[in-house]
């Protein structure tokens, strides 16, 4: 719970400064908490042999970026 609301910290902070339109903090928490949770899990379980290829770290760096993006243009 801790890291949890640390994020929900880091979350109002941004909302209060302005990076973040959406105005419910445990929302925006929970979403950013899962997707990472969910990336991070798939890593660890050995998930991204589903790709034919050799760059897991790559593409998880593609999908934070998409991610990141997401989070700018729609929050």
């Amino acid at each position: 719970m801790k890291s949890f609301y640390l994020l929900q910290s880091v979350v109002n902070q941004c909302i209060v400064a302005g990076y973040f339109k959406m105005q419910d903090t445990e929302t925006v928490s929970l979403t950013i908490w899962a997707y990472m949770h969910g990336l991070v899990t798939i890593y660890l379980k050995n998930r991204m042999n589903m790709f034919q290829d050799e760059r897991p770290i790559g593409r998880m760096q593609q999908s934070f970026e998409l991610f990141m993006k997401m989070l700018k243009t729609s929050l």
